[in-house]
């Protein structure tokens, strides 16, 4: 949650110069997060302007959802790129070729031609090299993140986690701002002819803006610092392979969880229901500030001992709601509370698996841990694994004629969701080999002593 992860910081008794540093890295995750929903949100957008049509009686969904993957799979590489470059570069170069890489992407997708049926696959090329940029500079920027951090507060660095999760969530919840007002002003027309690249523009102007804020307010990194090595964070698996791989799973299902609210809900609503744009910005507009506010209830009573009994609960009771969502949609009616039960869910996913998350690395490790687990997991379970259950439905619909786009598509999500929470289930029953609570609780109970004196 935001305002806890937050309170939490300003609890810790950190200087104000770790405050700032976890504030500058904080940023890069603000504008990961508003890309990686804006794109799932104008998707209807780009099935029209690239292929001239919104039909689903073909490949369009699938095709346009693998160049989406290859972004996050270029994120290790950009790690590794950044762990290379920077120890032997003026980082005020590197930074702002991470920039310049992240404002010209966002801009291409933004800019990018509509359909032209003599050259039809031009569009996807230059959408396609603008996502393998973006990854590029999106895994380069974690990289610097984890070790900015690492230079300036190495005593505290863990601590960091939560201003980067905060930074995830604030970026989730401007996207959703953005895509209401978007709806909100604009007509359907004129959102299909020109608005929709109005939410890119802007992804483009904040990345510049947030360069300009780490220019100007940033502490620079001495040169006693150069030539250090920079250890790309997914070598992690070497180290640590068993708490990774729970890691990235709980990650995963927070992200599946926010595909399906954010991405797939629309989706449905739009094609299956035929709901308005404006009605459906607002169905998850008005669904997520209750979800969070629900949310933020439950929370007051969770703690780092509790944690993964509550996350069982939630793994639980995942399935009949979306069970509940799909007979909703089917007949049409109570869609409205089956959507608010998802974003309660997926609220509560946010704070919990990051609790569950927090004890299965050790204090020096954790926020490479964690950061690391989170990217990965919304990589697999967020965009592999739905690719490959996409791709699998659009095999079985060519193959029988009496299955219909409605039907293959939420057998393949619930198929996709019921795989996901066996695995966590899974991973929380092994969980008490891995993780370790001590010190956490140690800090928590600081954190308390020093409200009880406030």
């Amino acid at each position: 949650m935001i305002v806890n992860n937050i309170r939490i910081l300003l609890m810790l008794g950190l200087s104000p110069r770790e405050k700032k540093a976890i504030f500058m890295a904080s940023l890069g995750s603000i504008l990961e997060f508003y890309d990686f929903i804006i794109f799932g949100f104008m998707t209807n957008y780009f099935i029209k302007n690239i292929f001239g049509n919104d039909s689903l009686n073909n490949n369009n969904i699938l095709i346009l959802y693998s160049i989406f993957i290859i972004g996050y799979i270029m994120h290790p590489l950009g790690m590794h790129l950044y762990s290379k470059i920077a120890p032997v570069q003026d980082l005020r170069l590197v930074d702002g070729g991470i920039t310049l890489m992240l404002i010209v992407s966002t801009l291409t997708m933004g800019l990018i031609p509509t359909h032209m049926p003599i050259v039809w696959w031009m569009p996807l090329i230059i959408l396609g090299v603008a996502r393998i940029i973006q990854g590029l500079a999106c895994g380069a920027e974690m990289q610097a993140e984890l070790d900015h951090i690492k230079i300036k507060i190495p005593q505290n660095m863990s601590f960091a986690a939560l201003g980067i999760l905060a930074g995830n969530e604030i970026g989730q919840f401007l996207a959703i701002v953005v895509n209401r007002i978007l709806n909100y002003w604009f007509s359907p027309d004129q959102l299909q002819d020109y608005a929709w690249r109005l939410p890119f523009i802007f992804g483009a102007i904040l990345a510049l803006l947030i360069y300009l804020i780490r220019l100007k307010f940033a502490e620079r990194i001495t040169e006693e610092h150069c030539y250090r090595n920079i250890i790309p964070v997914y070598k992690l698996f070497n180290y640590y392979p068993s708490q990774t791989f729970i890691a990235i799973g709980l990650a995963g299902i927070r992200g599946a969880l926010t595909l399906l609210y954010l991405i797939f809900i629309p989706f449905t609503m739009y094609h299956f229901l035929h709901y308005s744009l404006l009605m459906i910005s607002r169905i998850i507009f008005v669904t997520s500030i209750i979800g969070g506010i629900v949310a933020y209830l439950i929370n007051r009573y969770c703690s780092y001992h509790n944690a993964p009994r509550q996350l069982l609960i939630c793994l639980i009771l995942l399935l009949p709601s979306v069970i509940l969502w799909m007979l909703s949609s089917y007949y049409d009616k109570f869609v409205y509370p089956s959507i608010l039960a998802l974003a309660i869910l997926s609220s509560c996913f946010t704070f919990l698996v990051q609790r569950v998350m927090a004890g299965l690395f050790p204090s020096a490790v954790r926020l490479a841990g964690m950061s690391f687990a989170n990217q990965q997991g919304y990589i697999f379970c967020a965009g592999l694994m739905p690719l490959i259950s996409i791709g699998l439905a659009h095999l079985l619909l060519k193959s029988n004629l009496h299955f219909s786009h409605y039907l293959v598509f939420y057998i393949g999500t619930a198929f996709y969701l019921l795989v996901l929470v066996a695995l966590n289930i899974y991973g929380l029953y092994q969980l008490p080999r891995y993780a370790n609570y001590t010190d956490i609780h140690q800090i928590r109970q600081r954190i308390l002593a020093a409200k009880i004196r406030n």
